[in-house]
């Protein structure tokens, strides 16, 4: 897994959250992905792996 201090955060975000939270998935080969219903909610879906 990356070390904290080599997470990229874009500047189109608000914030690192969803830049840090996409590389943690990535690091366990799990993915994310997001739902959105415009003025209503997002719903963002994290899918890891079992246990090795």
């Amino acid at each position: 897994m990356a070390s904290p201090s080599s997470f990229v955060c874009q500047r189109h975000l608000h914030g690192c959250g969803f830049s840090i939270v996409r590389q943690l998935v990535d690091a366990h080969r799990g993915t994310v992905t997001a739902t959105s219903v415009p003025g209503t909610e997002t719903v963002f879906t994290l899918r890891l792996p079992a246990g090795s």
